[in-house]
């Protein structure tokens, strides 16, 4: 690892041998409950895509168990394309946005988990905002905020402070401003300032903020990763990067840093979005390809620790 400074503020770049240190073992001896279960609340009616690319992210990152959050009447087609995980049907308003009625059962949920996810296209209304507000405070497990969740707690993000557990934020700059309150070009001018202040306001936080030489935040810790490319600028792969982080959230079970997962998280998810611009270049990659590398990035990290 490579310590470096802007305006002062030091920063480490994330390396191979940083990722292969903390990648969670695999045990000959184990089971699903031993990978963890990850509870899901994502999607609506209108975006069930970002729910199916998370959730195949996480399970391709090694997750036991996913239980994912659905519209009943699109369980049905999901589960045709994507039949891994375990469906839970939820309350929708006339829109097809997961209303605060879940919140109860979602909370009783969450403690049969070993991590929540929360945001990838669960839109921004007021049913929705009012769920993700019941959550954040009760939930007693480690939760990734990603997209509308953060959406949804931008007019109130010191709720990030009541959190019961340790939380994982994943803006992109736009998302970064709104929690912020200020323009994603003021974001943009100082990223490593904008983390520092992440940091400062919300103290038990760990803030990923994406983009360019995405930005890994908690405490007095910053690091800096250096893969990734264009071809990553496109809907859907933010939500593969919350998938990931979600699920070495789930199989960690509190037994080792959850800032570590999360810098190999960012590391893994543009190491396998360049593996995916190498096959089919930076023009045509899907993030569904970034989801396809993902196995031959773990051959790769697995067959060097050996």
């Amino acid at each position: 690892m490579t310590k470096q400074s802007v305006n002062d503020h030091f920063f480490t770049v994330t390396d191979r041998e940083f990722v292969k240190r903390h990648l969670v073992r695999r045990s000959t001896d184990s089971h699903k409950g031993t990978y963890g279960t990850l509870l899901s609340v994502t999607g609506c009616r209108n975006m069930p895509g970002a729910a199916v690319l998370s959730g195949k992210a996480a399970l391709r990152s090694g997750l036991g168990l996913l239980r994912q959050c659905a519209v009943p009447a699109y369980i049905g087609t999901m589960a045709a394309a994507f039949p891994e995980p375990v469906y839970i049907p939820v309350k929708c308003d006339k829109d097809g946005y997961y209303t605060e009625e879940n919140a109860e059962m979602l909370i009783a949920a969450s403690e049969k988990s070993d991590a929540v996810l929360i945001g990838c296209g669960l839109g921004c209304t007021d049913s929705t905002k009012a769920l993700v507000r019941r959550l954040i405070p009760a939930v007693k497990c480690p939760i990734v905020i990603d997209a509308d969740g953060l959406n949804c707690i931008a007019d109130d993000p010191d709720i990030l402070c009541r959190a019961s557990h340790q939380v994982i934020i994943t803006p992109h700059p736009a998302e970064a401003g709104r929690l912020a309150g200020c323009s994603t070009k003021e974001i943009q001018s100082d990223r490593m300032k904008t983390v520092r202040r992440f940091t400062e306001r919300f103290p038990e936080v760990i803030t990923v903020l994406k983009g360019a030489g995405t930005l890994t935040a908690a405490g007095n810790s910053v690091f800096e990763n250096p893969t990734g490319n264009p071809g990553m600028s496109t809907g859907g792969s933010g939500d593969v990067l919350a998938g990931i982080a979600a699920s070495f959230a789930a199989q960690n079970r509190g037994s080792g840093s959850l800032f570590d997962l999360t810098v190999s998280a960012v590391w893994i998810h543009g190491r396998a979005g360049d593996l995916a611009a190498e096959h089919l270049s930076e023009f045509s990659m899907l993030p569904e390809d970034i989801i396809s590398s993902l196995g031959m990035v773990f051959r790769e990290l697995v067959k060097q620790q050996t």
